[in-house]
């Protein structure tokens, strides 16, 4: 009698042993995964905030370059707010104009005047190309942008023919009311000029 009691007494011990012994491995594991030791590992790619705007800054940018080849006045004139102000320095040929024009009527005459009829002369410029463009983005804090760019132009005008020059850049973008980034200020330095017929320096633009 004692030896079978002794013997369930050894078989309870050792089915006790055994479930603690099969608890303390569940619970390690379970630590194991919960720490990701075990479990599946997951790559996840992120985006910063700006990544959108900053898209969109480049994608105007690369508009108003297409708009300038395209001689679209309007559309040009359209990618600038209502009070912003375009410098131009260096050697900017017959088309030159004074600066800064500041207003879009102000600079949209400076570009009928550089893309259409320098001196005042109506359709003098038959064509026009940009070409070359290249261009360095900073996106600022508040929401803004600078665009630092260099481009050439080339052209023919019906009074100097061949003409061709090149131009560094600096566009200011603001994000506008309407959802679009505008340019706020505009400056362009020519760097170079050439015509074909060089124009009477007496002539008065």
């Amino acid at each position: 009698m004692n030896g079978a009691a002794t013997r369930r007494s050894k078989e309870g011990f050792l089915v006790a042993l055994g479930a603690a012994l099969m608890l303390i491995v569940l619970l390690v594991l379970q630590s194991l995964v919960g720490s990701g030791l075990l479990s599946a590992r997951t790559v996840t790619v992120t985006t910063t905030s700006t990544d959108i705007p900053m898209g969109q800054v480049l994608g105007s940018f690369a508009e108003h370059m297409l708009m300038l080849q395209s001689r679209n006045l309007t559309a040009v004139v359209s990618q600038y707010e209502p009070n912003a102000s375009v410098t131009w320095t260096g050697n900017q040929g017959p088309a030159a104009v004074e600066a800064p024009a500041v207003g879009l009527g102000n600079f949209s005459r400076a570009f009928d005047t550089f893309l259409y009829q320098p001196c005042g002369f109506h359709d003098t410029v038959r064509s026009f190309t940009v070409e070359n463009v290249t261009q360095s983005t900073e996106f600022n804090p508040d929401g803004s942008a600078t665009v630092d760019s260099t481009f050439s132009f080339a052209g023919n005008s019906s009074l100097w023919g061949e003409f061709s020059g090149s131009v560094s850049a600096r566009d200011a973008f603001s994000y506008s009311k309407t959802g679009v980034f505008l340019i706020s200020q505009e400056t362009w330095n020519f760097t170079q000029y050439h015509d074909e017929y060089p124009v009477n320096p007496g002539m008065v633009c």
